[in-house]
This record gives C-alpha cells, sequence and structure tokens, in this order.
C-alpha cells in the first residue's frame, strides 16, 4: 500500500463494508440509515490507510473543483490590505475550499495570464483583491465566471464587497459632537476629491460622511488641509500650518493614521498635549494606533471580515449583484477628550 495511493475499495475492504458504505460516510451524507459503529470503522480505516479523496475524480462527477482562485495586485505585501487576504482564506476553510492564489503587481498582463490559468484549471469562481478601494479593469476571461470584487468595484453590476466609508466617517462624526466638539473642528487630508475612481474613491466617500455629520450636527469646520498625499510628513506639515493659525483647532480629523501620527508629532513638537489642548481622530485603524501616546481613536477597516464575506457571497447562488458593505467601527481610546459645557462653542 505504501507504493500506491489508498482507493475506497481498500478502505471498504479494511473496515470490512461496502464501497459505497464508504462513499456515503466520507462524503459526509445524513439519513443513510448506516450506524455509529460502522461510520467509525470506515472512519478508523480511511486514517489507517492514509486515504486522500481523489479531487479531480470527484470534480468531474460533481462538475465543481472546490476551489476559488484569488487574484491580488498588491495586497499580500500591504500590512494592512493583507487582512483582505487572511480574510479569504479563513472564509475558504469555513467552507473546506482550496484557494488558489496569483499576484498580479498591478501588471494587466500579469492579471489577465493568471486569470485565465484559474479558469483553465476548473476553480469555481475567482475573487480579485485591490490593495486600495478602487474602480479596476477586469480581463475577458473573468467575465465568464462567477467573481466577487474584495475592496473593488467594476463597471458592470457584479458582487462587491466595500468598507462602509461613508457610515463609518459619519459615525466619528457623531461621537467627536457627542464629546461636545462643535466648534474648532480642522480636517486634514481633504485635498483629493477629484481623485479618479480607478485610483480610490475612498477619498470621496469619506468626506461625503464627515460633511453628512457635520451638517447634521450644525458643525462648520473651520480650516481643511488639503494634503492630497495622505503621509507622515504631510500630516506633520498640516498640522503645523493649523497650529500658526490665529485660532488653535480644538479637534482634528485625519483621513487617514498616517496623517494622524504625523500630526501628532507636530501637536508634541508645538509643547501641546493630546488631548488635554487637541483632540485627534483618524481612519484605518494602523497597528500602531494603539502603541503610540495617547493611543489614537480612529475608524477601523473590517478587512478580515470583508475576506470572509466575499467568500461567502461567492458560495452563495443566491447572492445580490451590486455593493456589499461592511460596517467600520470606531475604535474610541485616549485621544479624544470630552469637553465641559464652558468649553463648548
Amino acid at each position: 500500500m505504501a507504493n500506491r495511493r489508498a482507493t475506497q475499495a481498500d478502505v471498504a475492504a479494511l473496515a470490512g463494508v461496502s464501497p459505497t458504505a464508504v462513499s456515503l460516510v466520507l462524503a459526509g451524507r445524513t439519513g443513510t440509515r448506516l450506524s455509529d459503529t460502522v461510520q467509525s470503522r470506515v472512519h478508523a480505516a480511511a486514517a489507517e490507510l492514509g486515504y486522500r479523496p481523489n479531487l479531480t475524480a470527484r470534480a468531474l462527477s460533481t462538475q465543481r473543483s472546490h476551489a476559488i482562485g484569488l487574484v491580488s495586485d498588491q495586497a499580500s505585501v500591504s500590512p494592512e490590505a493583507s487582512a483582505l487576504i487572511r480574510g479569504a482564506l479563513r472564509g475558504a476553510r469555513a467552507h473546506r475550499m482550496t484557494v488558489l492564489t496569483a499576484e498580479t503587481e498591478g501588471d494587466p498582463e500579469i492579471q489577465r495570464e493568471a486569470t485565465e490559468a484559474l479558469v483553465d484549471r476548473g476553480v469555481d469562481g475567482l475573487i480579485f483583491v485591490a490593495s486600495r478601494s478602487r474602480v479596476i479593469t477586469l480581463p475577458e476571461a473573468a467575465m465568464r465566471t462567477r467573481l466577487v470584487l474584495l475592496n473593488a468595484r467594476i463597471a458592470e453590476d457584479r458582487l462587491a464587497v466595500l468598507p462602509d466609508e461613508h457610515n463609518g466617517a459619519r459615525s466619528l462624526v457623531d461621537l467627536l459632537a457627542q464629546a461636545g466638539h462643535r466648534d474648532a473642528v480642522a480636517v486634514i487630508g481633504a485635498g483629493a476629491p477629484e481623485l479618479e475612481p480607478d485610483v480610490t474613491f475612498t477619498v470621496k466617500r469619506r468626506l461625503e460622511g464627515l460633511w453628512e455629520g457635520f451638517a447634521a450636527h450644525g458643525i462648520t469646520p473651520f480650516a481643511t488641509v488639503p494634503e492630497a498625499e495622505w503621509e507622515l510628513s504631510t500630516g506633520y506639515d498640516g498640522m503645523r500650518a493649523l497650529l500658526a493659525r490665529e485660532t488653535r483647532p480644538k479637534v482634528v480629523i485625519c483621513l487617514n493614521d498616517r496623517l494622524a501620527f504625523g500630526a501628532s508629532r507636530a501637536i508634541h513638537d508645538a509643547g501641546l498635549r493630546i488631548p488635554e489642548d487637541v483632540s485627534i481622530a483618524s481612519f484605518d485603524d494602523d497597528v500602531i494606533a494603539e502603541y503610540v501616546q495617547p493611543q489614537l481613536t480612529t475608524v477601523s477597516l473590517p478587512y478580515v471580515r470583508m475576506g470572509e464575506l466575499a467568500v461567502e457571497l461567492l458560495m452563495n447562488d443566491d447572492s445580490a449583484p451590486g455593493e456589499h458593505l461592511v460596517d467600520m467601527p470606531v475604535h474610541v481610546r485616549r485621544s479624544v477628550r470630552g469637553l465641559a459645557p464652558t468649553e463648548q462653542g
């Protein structure tokens, strides 16, 4: 037996049952009237022989490969966005699916070749992953199979899983308003709403959510800093510009955590304290947000849950096309303080 692969007939012989009984037990079929004792013998025999199902034969008989193709741009090398893939892998395990992955490095030709290879291998569906929320273009082969877009959209109305940026931003404003912050509110990173959807639509959706919240609470931001590059240095420079104004902000909303980390450094360099002098909040829930002092209040990107949901939608034939939005919770930490009534505008 060591020189060849064990078959169901081998398992049946060792367990003392018919090959049909082995097939039913190993397929997990219920209502077969096979006793628990018989099922235990089959499983024990399969384990002893090292039996593994012939997936090729199963695919031919069921017309399913029990495999998902996952094509990412650069998500696996992004510390945050790699959570999208981790979630998809977790979801696949829950459905007993194998995941075949390909990384395109943003190259359309690599994407086309990878997609065609996965389709040729008969995967049950494809998940396309983008490292940032944006509109993407897919090769023709992708349109011939079931697919889900993860952190992305295409022009056609297909299944897409996205973070609910709009309501996440609105929730952040609600939190700040409840803390008494209704005046001297500034925003850093609001200078890129004109970015094309194939670059990112995160900016547009976050800003729309913020301004909806401002309108609902009667807040007029007294300053916005148009930093199109969401980096540490631009957060630092943007905060310095705000502190140079005649009126200092009481709270600063940064469009992502990197801006917030840079802004925090500028606040400290100015001899001010967070949140005693200036409160600060942002988006993304970078892993560092828990370790800076004070810990950063930030809106979390639910990437792991998004990956799980992508697989669930792919496996469900009744999934409705269009966007499926995943809540972005606000992680309340120590960078925002509540204002006393006498401090509120």
